[in-house]
């Protein structure tokens, strides 16, 4: 035995009776097959079994060898790894596991990297070429990878593992490292690797082969909890910048989550007097939902294939728990028309599954830009979704966009980890998540251009990348995810009215053709129409201006410094936007799949100007950011009080009630979701005349059917919905018979106007006034005028 050790091996020990013997023979027979001068340091936990006797036997028995026992009160894992590696004296020193979930025999993937000169070695059972022989329990290993991704977070590292027991260091990283640490815990891990990053130290993870002890000394609820606390007691001793971002990520996340639930009661059955909301695709839900016959598993989406029906599931998954813990009842039709406070419950138990997505889907775009770029870009990129208008409201309503997109950027997530791992298992999550998002929605099934154009970012000769087998395996696993997530695709593929292809075809055919025609005269179609109006609307005209900068701007820096992430971006927002928005139909809730691009690109370029050598470029863009944050959080809530205080038309409603006669007979188009509650209620107190059928018409027939109505009726209800287009200049003569009829009512002095209900989004001093909005922007405030026959 030499007087120089090379390596000190130290073995944190705790009730390790059953395995500490066999494993201490282990290491030795290794390091003496090795004729590696060592040393090793047992550090006993405070045992309260037979651990101590045995070890001290063990070293009594094989006097020549170099062991060093070591005993303490119990304290925790981090207290006796830290004793052994300062009590240490080798020029490289490796601390594992009693039980040898690591062998020792992996410390020879190691010696390249002493070579090297790399200063921290650490076993990972997550990436290529680790292998776990037995696995731990579900929960167990799941709850270690959420560990992993909220110690990247907090910390900001990028580490796939933390946890494994298998880690080496050299004597100048061992000294600096373990005199600063501080935790005692589980989380220790965490916090050496932190400060192995702060110090920089060279890092290198190696893939190790693993086995599972199922005797553990690990409490999984006790020191879940007690990691998550440790993590944030990691960055408050270390002064790190993270213990600001953590306050910030909780901040976006309350926000986010309140301006949403603090909207949750708009426009509910029990305000609209009827089984449906101010939302006239809310409906569709439950009424496809009531259809589905349980005891035959018949769960057709019906009328939901018209989007792609998985949201139908999510929000029965929602009503099931609510009904188990009593807040929702279910009944028939005619149970929730006499009690619509509890049709009110099923509205808001599906609204509140759909806007947690929502305040889930900052998260996940933090993530994505923390991958990408850096965690202030992440900050405020995920701020910004938290508040972003067109995503804070549309969390609020039952429809599948939101959820759409959610699933939409986890692809994106786990397309940017293919670029920056090239790991199999990204390609499949991609995939998965791309066929999951297309079966909520159809549309959402573009970001299957993520994972495959990140498969040509990897640096790799293009020929080996058309021919890697996970180009292809993307597509299967699109293709599987998406018919196991809506398999009614397959078993009504074109059986019934209600089918797969019928619903396809019905889409293709809007479109072709024009549902909003009069936005498609005014606005068009194509990328100029979505940023100037549909965009403009949807996420503001500060972070319109912002996007456009930002594109020009990664577009230079993708020629000049060939920036991955930057060309991922562009590429895939790009040809998302170009197909999207090359449809007649359109309305701003179909603007969703590019959302994150938006976001992306808005604050991207920001990033891009700030870093440049003139100063006052870098001044420049710090405020903008200010100006584009600020905006967008005024533009969202002087919306937001719309949608929170009380409705144009419950104000036209209480109007009607007081100042018309009850029996009055009050002519109105159609009874749609723009209609006031008083006069859509089932048994209206007033003698409500019809232009048109509410179910079968159109609103062009509702107006055209008033015409017979003037004559008899004594009042005259309206909503813009109902006269905008007759009205605009540009559009009277598409619309010139219906033109006549308003212009009956409004200007030839046979009725008199007698009130006007109306509301612009104000907050401080801004004002946002409407001007022709999509139809969709215009839900929480559509102007109403009430007639009166002279």
């Amino acid at each position: 035995m030499t007087d120089k050790v090379f390596l000190s091996v130290v073995i944190p020990v705790y009730n390790e009776e059953d395995c500490i013997v066999v494993s201490l023979q282990k290491i030795i027979n290794y390091l003496q097959k090795r004729n590696l001068p060592s040393e090793i340091i047992i550090v006993d936990d405070g045992s309260i079994d037979n651990t101590k006797n045995l070890v001290e036997k063990f070293v009594k028995d094989n006097p020549s060898l170099n062991i060093k026992f070591l005993t303490r009160q119990h304290m925790g894992k981090g207290t006796a790894v830290r004793m052994g590696m300062l009590n240490s004296v080798g020029d490289y020193c490796l601390f594992l596991d009693a039980d040898l979930s690591t062998d020792i025999t992996e410390f020879d993937k190691m010696f390249p990297y002493i070579q090297q000169g790399i200063d921290v070695i650490i076993g990972s059972r997550r990436i290529r070429g680790a292998k776990i022989v037995i696995h731990q329990p579900f929960l167990r290993e799941f709850m270690g990878r959420v560990f992993t991704w909220l110690s990247n977070i907090f910390l900001g590292t990028k580490f796939s593992d933390f946890t494994c027991g298998f880690k080496c260091f050299s004597k100048k990283a061992k000294d600096k490292i373990f005199s600063t640490q501080k935790i005692n815990g589980w989380s220790f891990d965490s916090e050496i690797l932190f400060l192995a990053k702060k110090f920089g130290f060279k890092i290198q993870e190696i893939p190790v082969t693993w086995y599972n002890d199922p005797s553990t000394n690990v409490k999984l609820l006790k020191d879940t909890i007690l990691s998550f606390i440790e993590l944030i007691k990691i960055t408050v001793l270390h002064k790190s910048k993270r213990i600001i971002i953590l306050p910030f990520i909780l901040l976006c996340i309350i926000l986010g989550f309140w301006l949403r639930t603090s909207c949750i009661n708009f426009g509910l059955p029990s305000k609209n007097l009827a089984l449906t909301t101010y939302n006239p695709d809310e409906p569709i839900v439950f009424w496809s939902i009531e259809k589905w016959e349980p005891k035959k598993l018949n769960f057709h989406p019906y009328g939901g294939f018209f989007w792609g029906g998985f949201h139908l599931y999510v929000t029965a998954g929602g009503l099931a728990i609510g009904k188990i813990l009593g807040y929702v009842k279910f009944g028939n039709r005619d149970f929730y028309i006499n009690n619509l406070k509890e049709a009110d419950k099923l509205y808001k138990t599906g609204r509140f599954i759909l806007i947690i997505f929502g305040s889930i889907s900052a998260v996940v775009i933090f993530l994505i830009l923390k991958e990408c770029y850096s965690d202030k870009l992440a900050l405020i990129g995920m701020f910004l979704l938290s508040v972003l208008p067109a995503h804070v409201f549309n969390s609020v309503y039952i429809r599948p966009d939101v959820l759409m997109m959610f699933f939409g950027l986890l692809s994106m997530y786990f397309s940017v980890k293919i670029i920056k791992e090239d790991e199999t298992k990204y390609y499949l999550l991609s995939a998965v998540f791309v066929g999951v998002s297309a079966a909520t929605k159809y549309s959402g099934g573009i970001f299957l251009i993520c994972p495959v154009l990140a498969h040509f970012l990897v640096n790799k000769k293009f020929i080996k990348k058309v021919v890697d087998y996970r180009l292809y395996l993307v597509l299967l696993f699109f293709v599987i995810s998406f018919l196991f997530v809506s398999p009614y695709v397959i078993l009504d593929f074109n059986k019934t009215q209600d089918s797969f292809l019928r619903y396809i075809k019905h889409n293709l055919s809007m479109a072709k053709g024009a549902m909003n025609f009069d936005q498609y005269i005014l606005y068009g179609k194509g990328v100029i129409s979505y940023f100037g109006y549909y965009l403009k609307y949807g996420l503001g005209k500060v972070m319109i201006l912002c996007c456009l900068l930002g594109i020009v701007l990664m577009c230079i820096n993708t020629i000049v410094k060939k920036n991955k992430f930057d060309l991922y971006f562009l590429i895939s927002g790009l040809i998302v936007l170009a197909v999207i928005s090359n449809t007649k139909t359109q309305a701003l809730w179909y603007i969703f799949p590019f959302v994150p691009f938006a976001v992306v690109y808005s604050i991207r370029g920001l990033e891009l100007l700030y870093y440049h050598k003139k100063i006052i470029l870098k001044f420049l863009s710090v405020f903008i950011i200010v100006i584009l944050v600020s905006y967008t959080f005024i533009y969202t809530i002087a919306y937001w009080k719309l949608y929170k205080h009380k409705n144009v038309r419950e104000e036209a409603s209480e109007w009607i009630l007081k100042n018309i006669p009850l029996r009055s007979k009050i002519a109105i188009a159609r009874s749609y979701f723009w209609t006031p509650p008083v006069l859509r209620q089932y048994n209206p107190p007033y003698e409500v005349l019809m232009g048109a059928d509410p179910v079968s018409s159109s609103v062009q027939e509702g107006v055209l059917g008033l015409e017979k109505l003037l004559d008899e009726t004594e009042y005259v209800v309206l909503t813009e919905y109902e006269y905008r287009w007759a009205v605009h200049p540009k559009l009277r003569k598409y619309f010139s018979k219906h033109a006549e009829i308003i212009d009956r009512i409004f200007n030839s002095g046979e009725f008199v106007k007698l009130a006007e209900f109306d509301k612009q989004a104000k907050f401080l001093w801004f004002t946002f006034k409407k001007n022709y909005p999509p139809g969709d922007w215009l839900i929480p405030n559509p102007k109403i005028v009430v007639y009166k026959k002279v």
